[in-house]
């Protein structure tokens, strides 16, 4: 991409970051039945994630759940994807981290995250011995309750390391329709005398639990241990001598991290593999392009993201900025400068589709339509008394000043 165009990118997005900071903190200053299973409790800890507890039948014991809900929540009607984790006192923490940075860089959609935690003496009770009764409180109980609490919609991501890792990937082979997306960070495959590899020999997708993603990390090899690394290895052999029809699935060897750093990478590298349908498309080029269908194939995209993830099918902003820049700088000029125009058609008052416009405008050499479309801009900011207005200024009088000086 051109020098210049990315540090005027910067720049601006600095501006927009700058004024969107000072637009919150003025809004800031200006500011039953019983169920089953049985709700026993609920606070709220600094409006982070609300903890609930619930008296389950299945395991016969009261249980925590913490839940966490997405920026906008309160203020919307949409319904949402739901993350699980387990051991969720120990993931809920780094969990909102990832989210939050992964859904302002659009690369997963909005989530409500829900913790299971552990009870004091009970996790390999629930991961291993008595495995298809957690699974079931995990179905019966854990799924109702958060479905009479929560917009959620059906699409559902289940994450768990070692032990818990080894229990995601067996629900994957064992009840593969429960969840869309398994991550597991350091799988302990071993367990049990590696009886989830026989249970993948043998494992297959029926057409109507298609597709289902999965996402494997581990750490060293050394630290992770001889038995649990030969028996990861034996599991990714299998899987790539055998590909299994409607299973999106990779693994990374995270070489720099241990058994107990794994999954905090993991769960920033997972979730935006397995959420790589919802992510905007990026193109090479105007080969790529035309071999994605064009603008039609771009609308297809959004709107089969909204169809699945309960998202708006408007083609955001910068889809159309990064394909246009795209496109110019496969040398289509033309046809780039085509799209940047339809991205201020659909977003008139979006400073970077207009700045977007401004700056290609001035590297095909057309000053004219350049100031015009930074007069646009500055006329926008002024309305809405934003500080953008000091960026658009400052390009009308460097482009007076250029016209003056070539005159």
């Amino acid at each position: 991409m051109n020098f210049k165009r990315v540090i005027f990118t910067f720049c601006f997005s600095l501006l927009i970051s700058m004024s969107n900071h000072l637009l919150a903190a003025d809004a800031n200053q200006n500011k039953d039945k019983s169920t089953k299973p049985k709700l026993v409790e609920q606070r709220k800890f600094a409006q982070k994630y609300t903890s609930i507890k619930l008296k389950s039948s299945t395991l016969g014991e009261e249980r925590e759940l913490l839940v966490h809900l997405p920026d906008g929540y309160e203020s919307t009607t949409r319904r949402y994807p739901v993350l699980y984790l387990l051991d969720g006192n120990r993931h809920l923490p780094h969990a909102i981290v990832a989210e939050d940075i992964l859904q302002n860089e659009s690369l997963i959609p909005s989530s409500i995250i829900v913790a299971i935690t552990n009870n004091r003496g009970t996790r390999r009770r629930d991961l291993s011995s008595e495995k298809e009764n957690f699974l079931k409180f995990i179905k019966h109980e854990v799924f109702s309750l958060i479905a009479s609490k929560y917009r959620i919609s059906e699409h559902k991501t289940l994450f768990g390391h070692s032990m818990a890792g080894v229990f995601t990937m067996g629900v994957l082979a064992s009840e593969p329709e429960i969840f869309d997306n398994y991550i597991a960070a350091s799988p302990v495959i071993q367990m049990n005398n590696g009886e989830l590899i026989d249970k993948f020999k043998h494992f297959e997708l029926l057409e109507t639990q298609l597709p289902r993603s999965l996402y494997l990390s581990f750490g060293n090899e050394f630290a992770e241990g001889k038995s649990a690394s030969d028996a990861f290895n034996t599991f990714v052999a299998l899987m790539k001598k055998k590909p299994k029809s409607g299973l999106n699935w990779t693994y990374q060897t995270m070489s720099e991290q241990v058994h107990m750093t794994t999954p905090y990478l993991t769960l920033y590298a997972g979730l935006s593999f397995v959420f790589s349908d919802y992510q905007i498309p990026v193109y090479s080029g105007l080969a790529d392009y035309k071999q994605r269908g064009e603008m039609k194939g771009l609308l297809d995209y959004f709107d089969n993201r909204a169809s699945k993830y309960s998202v708006s099918a408007e083609v955001p902003e910068i889809a159309f900025r990064q394909l246009g820049f795209a496109l110019f700088d496969d040398g289509y000029q033309n046809i780039g400068l085509e799209v940047l125009k339809l991205s201020m058609e659909k977003h008139p008052e979006s400073f970077r589709a207009l700045n977007a416009l401004a700056q290609t405008y001035e590297e095909i050499g057309d000053q004219d339509k350049a100031l015009d479309v930074y007069k646009q801009g500055l006329k926008l900011a002024e309305e809405k008394s934003t500080s953008n207005a000091i960026f658009f200024k400052t390009q009308i009088e460097r482009l007076n000043l250029s016209s003056k000086q070539s005159n």
